[in-house]
């Protein structure tokens, strides 16, 4: 059997035939439009063609936006329904990889940790052995046995870089300290930087500045003068003025 959506023309072919008389309406009030609104209006009876026209252009502006919504209405339900169906599936998967990854968390945290309570005390030990042939080599050197005093030296000095190379060890960030690898691949801590605001009017905008694109600062801006703000450094403030027909 065919498909009856086959046979269909395409879309925008199907708009311009059920569309025509209105296309046609739309361009005979151009044309007119074009041809009887004078370059410049110097009388009443010039500004009330004016108003005709533009409130000609409003209603025909309204007929295709309502026309535009009841050929959009199929296709954002369609869109709707797809969206919900689908939403539903990937909500409970992110409720369960939400549940599943804080007991990762939970273990890589706590891995991260005992790694870093390793590293440092590995790091101590190291220090105290290397402190401890030091004052060894200080003893020798004092009695005069000098081939002892050499050897002690040189053992606080390998010491000593054992204790340089775990003390760096220990200050790793977490993603290196939680590192695991299995036969799914490696897992390890993600580290970022993240915020709380806490007191909203004490947050320096100075500083943001440069993080506002000239949209948002716009946007601002509007709201300012709605609010009735005249007088703001770097904008200019002015009453406007546009001819309204009704």
């Amino acid at each position: 059997m065919d498909d009856p959506k086959h046979n269909q023309p395409p879309l925008s072919d199907r708009l311009s035939i059920e569309y025509e008389t209105l296309s046609d309406r739309i361009t005979d009030i151009l044309t007119r439009a074009r041809d009887e609104v004078p370059q410049t209006i110097e009388d009443d009876e010039g500004n009330a063609k004016v108003g005709d026209f533009v409130r000609g252009f409003r209603g025909l502006i309204r007929e295709c936006e309502d026309a535009k919504k009841e050929e959009k209405r199929p296709h954002l339900d369609a869109n709707k329904t797809i969206e919900d169906f689908f939403k539903a599936m990937t909500e409970r998967l992110m409720k369960a990889r939400e549940v599943v990854e804080k007991r990762g968390d939970a273990y890589l945290n706590k891995k991260a940790a005992e790694e870093r309570a390793r590293r440092e005390e590995a790091a101590r030990i190291a220090r105290d052995e290397a402190d401890r042939r030091m004052r060894e080599a200080q003893a020798a050197e004092e009695s005069g046995r000098e081939v002892a005093a050499d050897i002690a030296l040189a053992h606080a000095t390998e010491a000593d870089e054992r204790a340089r190379v775990a003390e760096e060890a220990s200050f790793d960030k977490a993603s290196d300290l939680a590192r695991t690898r299995g036969p799914g691949g490696t897992s390890t801590l993600a580290t970022k930087w993240d915020f709380e605001v806490q007191a909203i009017g004490d947050v320096p905008l100075d500083q943001l500045r440069a993080f506002f694109s000239q949209a948002e600062i716009e946007k601002a801006i509007r709201g300012f003068v709605r609010a009735g703000g005249r007088q703001l450094s770097g904008v200019r403030i002015f009453e406007s003025t546009r001819a309204s027909y009704r």
